[in-house]
């Protein structure tokens, strides 16, 4: 992906097979932001936790940029759904273009006269693939059991899970142990996972026997004709019971450690900021087959999915006897032997070292690549406030009368930093959209969250070049983060010669009346939206069939 010229969007996964050395690859499809081709390519299935439908890539990296809108609902059971085949979906639904839909299931929810239809891929992913490790271990018979000492399904007073040194220490956060603890000891967690190996071995699709879960409520982003819904990523469940009432664990490597040092080796070269002169973000290897082992691997952040259990219980770690740990000098040319180049060496007349070259496959003796874990974070209840939420069905709503043009919207979160980036112990939210057009260049309007009263006016980007995904997010996070430190003042220069982009203030996009018809309320603004972004002098008008409206998540 790393030598293709545009952005890339993942479309669809399209099932898992086995490479010649018997691991397991995703094989995803994907289509090109300006081009709009499909390509298909195989990724280690260590990469399955963070493969939802709808993501960008730039430059071979996963952009945490989605489309889509949110919704949820409450599945009566999550086991009664209807198994379909990929080819009954919709084009109006999901288009592929005329090209092949393949033979992915999903599953079929009828609520209240709407139609839910969720790939199985998805709900494998989101149920149970809260790191790598587990994605490796989801298509070996029985290599669960590998992670922990065996424990009899079923409901525990007291359940002490003692994980092996397969599991990585870092992992090993509150929400992951109760994930866990659902999947390896509760029966129909259990089921669900075994049932996974035994119904996609030796098949095209993905399948499973999903868990009997009543008044299963579902967060989630998806597309939407009509009354029909298709499920892009699920980002919360409710329905799980846990199956404890106080959860011990304990790992290997867990307990008080003694340090013992060695005579100091020589220090280490500091970057001309003074900072590591390493890269900061780890390259992730998707060709080699594993990674050496490293319970203490480093954890990938990325927003992802969590779930709301039937209750609160306490978790409690069991710490093993004291470990002491011996920190060794290293041999003086160890740094540039030929069998350290590659990993850390600099590069060539630039003073700095690479980043360093990590892996998502599973851990293997023979392997020197570092592992790569991805790390499970909550998501917060809710996409955004009341203001927000409005703006981006107002946006929504312009988007289905606009030809040429694709429409992205983003909730970001402000850094952590002034007052201003706080709304009480949250931080504030910002509303991005991003108008893509074809005889044209982006334009980007931002609209930040008013809560405690902050009045800040709309600011919209005319980019004045050509410019990518990738470069569009960074530019957007350097302006909230000017406008952080200005205690919530806009610091930009309009029509500057040598800047990226002319900036517009825009004052009361909406005028919200609490009494009116929303639905009317919201084509009124989305009409006088349009003129103010799209009806410049000297621009044709561009209106007319509708493009899928789309969502960034910027963290």
């Amino acid at each position: 992906m790393r030598k293709v010229p545009e952005d890339l969007t993942l479309h669809w996964l399209a099932g898992v097979e086995q490479d010649d050395k018997k691991g397991w690859q995703v094989r995803i499809v994907t289509r090109g932001v300006s081009s709009g081709e499909f390509a298909m390519w195989r990724v280690p299935i260590g990469l399955f936790p963070v493969l939802a439908l709808g993501y960008s890539f730039s430059d071979g990296r996963l952009l945490p940029i989605t489309y889509g809108e949110y919704s949820e609902v409450i599945i009566p059971n999550l086991a009664a759904g209807e198994e379909l085949n990929s080819s009954d979906i919709p084009p109006e639904l999901y288009s592929f273009e005329g090209k092949s839909q393949g033979v992915q299931r999903l599953l079929r929810y009828r609520v209240d006269q709407v139609e839910y239809l969720v790939p199985t891929m998805e709900l494998i992913r989101s149920l149970f693939l809260h790191n790598k490790t587990l994605a490796n271990h989801i298509m070996q018979p029985g290599g669960i059991m590998t992670l922990f000492r065996p424990v009899e399904p079923g409901f525990h007073p007291r359940l002490q899970l003692d994980y092996t040194q397969q599991m990585p220490v870092r992992s090993l956060k509150r929400p992951f142990i109760l994930e866990f603890s659902w999947l390896a000891v509760d029966p129909d967690g259990q089921r669900a996972w075994d049932s996974v190996y035994e119904r996609t071995f030796k098949q095209k699709y993905m399948t499973f026997d999903p868990p009997d879960l009543h008044d299963c409520g579902i967060k989630f982003r998806g597309v939407r004709k009509g009354n029909q819904w298709l499920v892009l990523e699920i980002s919360e469940f409710t329905g799980k019971r846990v199956p404890c009432d106080v959860l011990y664990f304990s790992h290997p490597s867990l307990g008080k450690t003694i340090t013992v040092r060695m005579p100091k080796s020589q220090p280490k070269r500091r970057g001309p900021d003074g900072g590591s002169s390493s890269g900061d973000v780890p390259v992730i290897d998707t060709v080699g087959s594993g990674s050496r082992t490293d319970v203490h691997q480093p954890a990938l952040p990325i927003l992802t999915r969590t779930s709301i259990f039937d209750r609160e219980i306490e978790v409690r770690r069991v710490d093993k006897k004291d470990r002491i740990r011996v920190i060794r000098r290293r041999n003086k040319g160890a740094a540039g032997t030929s069998e350290n180049e590659g990993r850390t060496g600099k590069y060539r007349g630039s003073g700095k070292t690479p980043p360093p070259k990590v892996s998502v496959s599973p851990e293997s003796l023979h392997d020197d690549l570092l592992p790569m874990e991805f790390q499970v974070l909550a998501v917060e209840k809710g996409e955004g406030t009341d203001d927000l939420r409005r703006l981006m069905q107002v946006i929504r709503t312009m988007a289905n009368g606009l030809i040429d043009v694709r429409v992205l919207t983003a909730l970001c979160r402000l850094e952590t930093g002034q007052a201003f980036s706080m709304v009480g112990r949250r931080q504030r939210l910002c509303l991005v959209a991003v108008f893509f057009q074809k005889k044209t260049f982006p334009v980007v309007l931002l609209d930040v969250e008013h809560s405690n009263k902050m009045a800040l006016s709309t600011l919209l980007l005319r980019f004045k070049g050509s410019i990518g995904l990738r470069d569009i997010e960074n530019h957007i996070l350097l302006i909230l983060h000017r406008l952080d430190c200005r205690g919530g003042r806009w610091d930009v220069t309009e029509n500057e010669g040598d800047q990226l982009a002319h900036y517009e203030r825009l004052r009361k996009v909406m005028r919200p009346d609490p009494g009116g018809n929303e639905q009317q309320q919201n084509g009124v603004w989305a009409e006088k939206l349009r003129k103010k972004l799209f009806e410049v002098p000297g621009r044709l008008d561009i209106t007319g069939e509708s493009w899928s409206d789309c969502v960034v998540i910027l963290k």
